[in-house]
């Protein structure tokens, strides 16, 4: 984290997660530490205080599944078809269409690619569309950032990702 850390084993990113909470010494340790006592986190509230003014939902970006601005996970084992499934969601956002059988908002889109090399990616993109048997009506709304073999650690890359995707305007990141 590049800040001074209460452990001189790991980075404090990790410090909570081996924490080890029946150890008051341990604690202290944490509680003291001038980087975790400062923080611009927002308070905790009491729902009490906010239950009957509920605040209204984001948008969904795909259809009971997920909304504007939240994160979902796409998992399975090697060859499983992840990377594929997840250029569908970058088309179906793009074109306004249907992403295993959910509507998805139409909106740009910027497909972050770490694993195949440019010629490649672009390829599949052209593989899916064609697969799919849609056209390409809306292909410039999607933004594809090639970083196979380029990517930085991840406290360099988040920062960039997101002045990236706040300037973009992208309606989802992938």
């Amino acid at each position: 984290c590049g800040q001074k850390c209460a452990s001189d084993s790991h980075s404090c990113s990790i410090c909570w997660r081996l924490l080890n909470l029946a150890d008051p010494d341990k604690i202290r340790e944490y509680r003291d530490a001038e980087h975790i006592s400062i923080d611009d986190l927002p308070d905790e509230e009491n729902l009490a205080d906010v239950l009957f003014n509920l605040p209204d939902y984001a948008e969904e970006l795909i259809e009971g599944i997920l909304r504007q601005g939240h994160k979902m996970l796409l998992v399975g084992p090697s060859k499983s078809g992840k990377s594929f499934s997840l250029i569908e969601l970058c088309i179906a956002i793009a074109e306004g269409t249907k992403w295993m059988g959910r509507q998805c908002k139409q909106g740009d889109v910027l497909y972050v690619n770490f694993e195949l090399d440019r010629a490649s990616c672009l390829h599949r993109f052209k593989d899916v569309y064609q697969t799919l048997g849609l056209t390409p009506n809306n292909a410039n709304r999607i933004f594809i950032w090639n970083l196979r073999g380029k990517t930085p650690a991840l406290d360099q890359l988040v920062p960039k990702l997101i002045r990236r995707a706040e300037k973009k305007k992208y309606i989802a990141v992938v």
